[in-house]
C-alpha cells in the first residue's frame, strides 16, 4: 500500500494520496503506518500544502495519545499508532518551507520546530510521566540538523536574511546540545541575505563569514564552492559600484589558489571553480550596465568553453567560430586574468546571461552576435564531445529581445522566425525545451510595437502582432503557459497606439476597446495596461471605459502637471493610483515579476 501512496506522492497527487491513505483501514483492513504518513505528508510538501501536513502529524499524535502505548520493551502493539519519525516532521518543515501562500509561513516553521517538536522531544517529559499513566505518555524524536536547516531555507526562501540570522544565534546559544551546525546552514543563511534585496546584502553575507564561520582568522567551518558562489551573487544583487570588480577578484583569486593547490601532490584541494560561479561572476558584470560588462561575460564564457576543449587546435576553432570583438576584455583593466586549470563546462544559463546583456546592450550588431551564440549552442555537439547544449525557452526569447531592442526595420519578420523556428523544433520532438510561452509571444509583440520605418514595414509588423496575439488567445484554451498576462494586452494596445494608421480611427476604437475588455474579463488590468490603453484610445473613448469601472475623468496632474509632451501621457504614479480605483474583478490576475 505505502507502494501506492509513493507513487501519487511521486506523480504530484497528493489530494489522491491523502484519499488513499484514509481508506486504508476500512477498505484494505490495514494500518497506515509512519511511512504511509511520512509519504503523504512529502507529497504536500512538495505543493507547500503547509497546513494539511501539519494537520496529518496533528492526527498523529492524537492517535499516539490516545492508544495503549508501548511494551515493556519499547515494542509498539499491532494496530496500535508509533511515533512520528524525525523524517516526518521535517516533511512538515518542508511543507512550511515550500509555503506561498502564507506571508508568516517561517515563522510558523519556527514556532513549529522551537515551541512544538524540541518541547515534546525533551527528555524531562519521561520524567514527569514517570508517575502518571504510561498510556498517555510519549516523546518524539529530537529534532535534527535537517529541522533547523529545513526551517532557516523557509526564511532563505523569503529573503529574510536577518530572521534566519535570529535563529542562527538561537541554535548556537540555546540548543547547542541538540545540534551543531553545518556548512549548509552558514550557507543558507547567507543566501537569505543574498536574496533579501538590500543594498548591501553582499556585506551582510561577509559578516556570516566572519562572524560565525571564522575564528582569529581560521575557518572553523571551511567555506564551500557554493559559500562562495552565494557571495557573488550578492555582489550582483548589491548597489556597490564596485560590485563585479569585486566578484571578478574573487573568482582570480580562487582560480589562482586552485592552481597552486593542485600543483601540490598529495595536498586537498578546496574550493573547485565551477559553472555556478562562472555565471554569477557573468550575472554580476551584465547586472552592473558598466561600459565593457558585456565584453567581460563573453570572455568568462570562452574561457569556459575553452577549458573543455583538450587541443590547441579545437579551442582555435572555438575562439574563430565567435564574434570577432573590437576589444580585448583581458586588456580592459590592463592585466591578465590567471589561465583556468580545471575544465568548467558551460551550460545553457551562461550562453542565456551572454545574449541577455547582448539583448540589453541595444547596440546595432547584437542581433547578429546574439544569433551566432545561438546557431553555436545549436550546433555544439560538433565543436566538443562535452558540449552537448540545449537552448531553452528563455534563451530563444533573449534573441527576439535582442530583435526587439534593435533599430532594425525587418526586427518584426526576424523575431517572428524565431517564434517559429522554437514551434518547430520543439513540436518535432528535436529540443522540447525550446516550447515558446506567453513570454516569448510577449516579446515578439513588442518588436512590433517598435518597429519603425515606412508604411510598409509598420502595415506587415501590424499584421504579425495580430497573427501572434490571436494564436496566443487559440494555445491559451488547452495550455495554461500560454495564458495572456497583462503584459500581453498592454502591449499589444501599444502595437495598436503605434502602428495602426492615424485615418482610420474606427478601426481603432474597436479594435481597443475589445482588447481591454477582454484584458479587464481576464482581470489583468494593470498601471502598464492603463498606460497603454491612455495612448491607443481618443480621451473620450478611455474615460467611458474606466467610467465603467467607478472613475470619474479627471486631469493628469500628479506630480506638478504632464510629464510628456503627449497629451495622452499618464504617470506610472497616476496610473497605480487609478488601479487601486478600480473593481477587483478588473486586477486579480494581474502578476508584476
Amino acid at each position: 500500500m505505502n507502494t501506492v501512496l509513493y507513487f501519487l506522492s511521486e506523480s504530484k497527487q497528493p489530494m489522491k494520496a491523502i484519499e488513499f491513505l484514509k481508506s486504508m483501514k476500512g477498505r484494505y483492513n490495514i494500518t497506515p503506518d509512519v511511512i504511509s504518513y511520512t509519504t503523504v505528508i512529502d507529497a504536500l510538501a512538495k505543493e507547500g500544502d503547509a497546513v494539511r501536513a501539519e494537520n496529518l502529524v496533528k492526527k498523529m499524535l492524537l492517535q499516539l495519545k490516545q492508544s495503549s502505548g508501548s511494551d515493556e520493551d519499547g515494542n509498539y502493539e499491532k494496530d496500535v499508532q508509533p511515533p512520528p519519525s524525525i523524517r516526518t516532521f521535517n516533511g512538515v518543515l518542508n511543507a512550511w518551507s515550500r509555503c506561498r501562500t502564507d506571508d508568516n509561513a517561517p515563522q510558523r516553521a519556527k514556532s513549529l520546530l522551537i515551541n512544538t517538536y524540541v518541547e515534546m522531544s525533551n527528555p524531562d517529559i519521561d520524567k514527569k510521566s514517570a508517575a502518571g499513566s504510561a498510556s498517555n505518555s510519549y516523546r518524539i524524536p529530537r529534532p535534527d540538523i535537517t529541522s533547523f536547516n529545513t526551517v532557516l531555507n523557509a526564511y532563505s526562501r523569503c529573503g529574510d536574511g536577518f530572521g534566519a540570522e535570529r535563529l542562527l544565534d538561537e541554535m548556537l546559544t540555546h540548543h547547542s546540545d541538540l545540534i551543531t551546525p553545518d556548512i549548509i546552514t552558514y550557507n543558507t543563511v547567507m543566501s537569505a541575505h543574498a536574496r533579501s534585496g538590500h543594498s548591501n546584502c553582499h556585506k551582510n553575507v561577509m559578516r556570516i563569514m566572519n562572524k560565525y564561520m571564522t575564528t582569529e582568522e581560521q575557518f572553523v567551518v571551511e567555506p564551500d564552492v557554493y559559500s562562495y558562489t552565494i557571495l557573488i551573487d550578492a555582489y550582483s544583487k548589491s548597489y556597490d559600484r564596485d560590485a563585479p570588480h569585486k566578484a571578478q577578484e574573487l573568482l582570480d583569486s580562487l582560480k589562482t589558489i586552485y592552481s597552486q593547490q593542485k600543483k601540490l601532490e598529495g595536498q586537498p584541494i578546496g574550493v573547485v571553480p565551477n559553472t555556478s560561479m562562472y555565471n554569477a561572476v557573468m550575472n554580476s558584470w551584465v547586472k552592473s550596465g558598466e561600459w565593457g560588462s558585456v565584453l567581460r561575460a563573453y570572455d568568462l564564457l570562452t574561457e569556459m568553453i575553452q577549458s573543455c576543449s583538450s587541443s590547441e587546435s579545437s579551442k582555435n576553432d572555438i575562439t574563430s567560430s565567435f564574434d570577432k570583438l573590437s576589444e580585448s576584455p583581458n586588456n580592459l583593466d590592463g592585466r591578465q586574468k590567471p589561465a583556468l586549470a580545471v575544465a568548467v563546462k558551460p551550460n545553457v544559463r551562461s550562453f542565456t546571461i551572454v545574449m541577455d546583456a547582448l539583448a540589453k546592450s541595444r547596440e546595432e550588431d547584437a542581433p547578429q552576435r546574439a544569433q551566432n551564440l545561438l546557431n553555436y549552442i545549436e550546433s555544439s555537439h560538433e565543436h566538443s564531445p562535452q558540449l552537448i547544449i540545449k537552448p531553452n525557452q528563455y534563451t530563444y526569447t533573449c534573441l527576439i529581445n535582442a530583435w526587439g531592442r534593435s533599430e532594425q526595420k525587418d526586427k518584426a519578420v526576424e523575431a517572428l522566425n524565431v517564434l517559429n523556428h522554437m514551434k518547430e523544433i520543439s513540436q518535432s520532438g528535436q529540443n522540447k525545451y525550446a516550447k515558446p510561452n506567453v513570454y516569448t509571444y510577449n516579446a515578439v509583440l513588442n518588436a512590433c510595437a517598435y518597429t519603425y520605418g515606412d508604411e510598409k514595414t509598420k502595415e506587415t509588423a501590424f499584421r504579425i502582432a495580430c497573427q501572434v496575439f490571436d494564436e496566443l488567445q487559440r494555445t491559451s484554451k488547452t495550455d495554461s503557459e500560454y495564458k495572456a498576462n497583462h503584459v500581453t494586452y498592454g502591449t499589444f494596445l501599444c502595437v495598436c497606439s503605434r502602428l495602426m494608421p492615424a485615418d482610420d480611427m474606427t478601426s481603432k476604437r474597436t479594435i481597443v476597446e475589445a482588447i481591454f475588455r477582454k484584458c479587464r474579463r481576464e482581470g489583468q488590468v494593470s498601471p502598464f495596461v492603463l498606460r497603454q490603453l491612455r495612448e491607443a484610445a481618443p480621451p473620450d473613448l478611455y474615460w467611458a471605459l474606466l467610467g465603467e469601472g467607478g472613475i470619474e475623468q479627471r486631469l493628469s496632474d500628479v506630480g506638478g502637471g504632464k510629464s510628456s509632451t503627449n497629451e495622452n501621457f499618464i504617470p506610472n504614479n497616476e496610473a497605480k493610483m487609478l488601479v487601486k480605483e478600480l473593481p477587483i474583478s478588473w486586477t486579480k490576475c494581474v502578476s508584476e515579476r
